[in-house]
């Protein structure tokens, strides 16, 4: 079914009706916001040929509709967040995007709809399986869960994706299940620079804190650990690559299990002049640990593949380049 909506999203954007009326409801937007008196007004007719349009877009698999249809949700809000129509129609627009995060915090909760029977069966459907492992409250958007399956899936994976997209959500989520691992393993999360280190650790311990005690974790962003004979733990360790060269060069330091590099693209710029010993640490820490499972995550970049191929991991063709955002921004230039 999927391709039938592709097309007729298609269709819609060729025909150019659609960007009319995207380009007019932008401007609407704009005056609405900033509170301009010659605010236009859609007809009836125009609004709902964009709530069919954007509903056809919802149910594509193509990240270029899904954004389109957020967009025109997005647009739409600041004019028509009381209408009840308007309420309606993104319900349904949201929750085929599996945005139920957004459907919470922006829908006007006066209105009490019911869905179609399908979706309204999908809706549960997404709401039981695609919960945030770490915080029941909230639901992965459907990139977002495939995404977390990829990676669990796999002991090696590269992606890339918008920084909308909620890149921590899936780290967190990741790190939940591995530290449920028997045997337990060590885990390194390595960021490019000393200030994301701070950054990092306190969005751990605030949303995992339960679960690290419960596994007997401890979180620590030096190169050097320091044994207790009378403790057993295991370790999340928040590194910079300097750190993890550090770290591998003490013998005591015991093995990792996961390495998950944030901000990968910075390992292939030839302008960043610290990229070698990013690219050093990762494969020291390889040689060191054969079994190490490996992670890339980094922003826009249309080739995530070339950093297992750097490794030579290629051949696993474990790779995702993400295009859908899972929040919309209209930026205005003044």
């Amino acid at each position: 079914m999927d391709s039938i909506y592709s097309k007729l999203s298609q269709d819609a954007l060729e025909d150019g009706y659609l960007n009319e009326l995207i380009f007019k409801l932008t401007e609407i937007n704009f005056k609405t916001i900033f509170k301009e008196s010659d605010v236009e007004v859609l007809t009836q007719l125009e609004i709902s040929h964009l709530y069919r349009f954007t509903d056809i877009m919802s149910c594509s698999e193509e990240s270029e509709f899904r954004n389109i249809s957020l967009k025109i949700v997005s647009l739409m809000y600041e004019k028509f967040n009381e209408d009840e129509q308007y309420n309606k129609f993104a319900l349904a627009v949201l929750t085929k995007l599996g945005s139920f995060y957004s459907i919470q915090q922006f829908l006007n909760q006066k209105f009490n709809f019911n869905l179609p029977t399908e979706r309204n069966i999908e809706s549960q459907i997404k709401k039981e399986i695609q919960i945030v492992p770490f915080n029941e409250k909230y639901i992965f958007t459907d990139t977002q869960y495939e995404l977390f399956k990829n990676i669990s899936n796999a002991k090696m994976f590269s992606f890339s994706a918008p920084t909308s997209m909620g890149k921590s959500f899936i780290l967190k989520s990741f790190l939940h299940k591995v530290m449920q691992n028997k045997p337990p393993e060590n885990i390194i999360i390595m960021v490019p620079t000393r200030a994301l280190i701070n950054q990092f650790v306190i969005d751990i311990k605030v949303e995992l804190h339960n679960i690290i005690e419960q596994h007997n974790y401890k979180l620590l962003t030096n190169s050097t650990i320091v044994h207790d004979d009378n403790i057993l733990n295991n370790y999340i360790l928040v590194l910079t690559p300097e750190r993890i060269l550090s770290y591998i060069s003490s013998l005591e330091n015991p093995p990792i299990g996961f390495l998950f590099v944030d901000e990968a693209h910075k390992i292939a710029s030839h302008k960043d002049s610290r990229s070698i010993t990013s690219y050093l640490a990762i494969e020291k820490l390889l040689k060191k640990n054969p079994n190490l499972n490996l992670y890339f995550a980094s922003p826009n970049v249309s080739n995530p593949n070339i950093f297992l191929d750097m490794f030579g991991r290629g051949f696993m063709k474990n790779y995702k380049q993400i295009k859908e955002v899972s929040v919309n921004q209209n930026l205005f230039f003044l």
